[in-house]
């Protein structure tokens, strides 16, 4: 029995030196600095805190600015995340502002950067500040409308918290604003061996684009196309973001939604009738932490509205934003 047991124990200690030792013989991307190649005519990128960040602004269609908005992606998002909502809003008279958040897009992959939602906060509170500078007086003044989805619902959240005082409302869009266990993971990814497996897997599986389909069929309900298949993988492609995850796993932390209770910035939520990602369990939660909270459903729509039922969301949201333009 004890030559039995030390064999099985032999066998454990080789077995873990191999898969310790294997990940680092498996070849993955570099990591890279943003390369700030303008992916698109509107693109721009601020460099803050040696954080390269990609963003796109549209000037409103009207002769008189009605307000301004910051429209923040979730996990896995970019700009394009936002591709359906810009026009009804710069009709309306909205200049828009799309941020891409650090690892994701076209913004920086650098390793190292804190993605808890507090730093986010302070990156996009100085990326509005050098937008603000270069707006006449008037417009200068206006607060900021933050529309957030999933985890850029949590980044919205964190900057209202930061400076409600530039805030004229805080809109939630299927808003994930609660850790799940994060302490475990981010203790867990410290262990070089498996931060090395983590790389491998985004870049051998989850950024493949069979994954990434899958991915979008999940959180739009239907089957996704093409277009919007390569329109998420292609920034998803560049080199590091596999990396960057690492930073993601090992620093993402939300803000306490209690928080809010401090500020009497208005709160909205839009979700999706039929969000098995972000339930609607989830606003009924932030509701009871945050009363005066309201929400609105889309009607058939999973995690992603504003793309799959942007009709319905582009009118839910200019409903909002007019009742609280007034």
């Amino acid at each position: 029995m004890k030559k039995w047991l030390k064999r099985i124990g032999l066998a454990l200690v080789v077995f873990l030196i191999i898969i310790s030792i294997l990940p680092f013989l498996i070849p993955i991307a570099a990591q890279e600095k943003a390369t700030q190649v303008a992916p698109f005519g509107e693109s721009e990128f601020v460099q803050i805190d040696g954080v390269s960040l990609h963003y796109r602004q549209w000037e409103p269609k009207q002769a008189e600015m009605k307000g301004k908005i910051l429209l923040i992606h979730g996990l896995g998002g970019s700009t394009f995340s936002w591709r359906n909502n810009v026009d009804v809003l710069l009709q309306a008279g909205y200049l828009v502002v799309a941020v891409d958040l650090p690892g994701f897009g076209y913004s920086d992959r650098a390793r190292g950067i804190n993605q808890s939602q507090a730093n986010r906060s302070k990156l996009l509170w100085e990326l509005l500040a050098k937008v603000d500078a270069a707006l006449l007086f008037k417009a200068q003044a206006m607060q900021w409308f933050l529309a957030g989805h999933s985890m850029g619902g949590g980044t919205a959240t964190a900057m209202t918290i930061a400076k409600p005082e530039r805030i004229k409302a805080l809109i939630l869009v299927d808003g994930a604003l609660f850790d799940n266990n994060p302490g475990f993971a981010a203790t867990l990814i410290k262990f070089p061996p498996v931060a090395r497996w983590a790389q491998v897997f985004f870049q051998y599986y989850a950024l493949q684009e069979k994954q990434i389909a899958s991915f979008l069929s999940s959180a739009y309900g239907r089957a996704a196309t093409k277009e919007e298949v390569q329109g998420y993988l292609s920034p998803l492609e560049l080199p590091g973001t596999n990396s960057t995850m690492l930073d993601l796993v090992g620093t993402a932390a939300s803000v306490p939604v209690e928080g809010l209770n401090k500020t009497e910035v208005p709160v909205i939520g839009i979700w999706g009738s039929k969000d098995s990602w972000v339930p609607v369990e989830q606003a009924v939660k932030i509701q009871k932490i945050v009363p005066r909270m309201t929400y609105s459903l889309i009607d058939g729509a999973v995690h992603c509205p504003m793309e799959t039922h942007a009709a319905a969301f582009n009118q839910q949201l200019l409903q909002d934003l007019t009742k609280l333009s007034r």
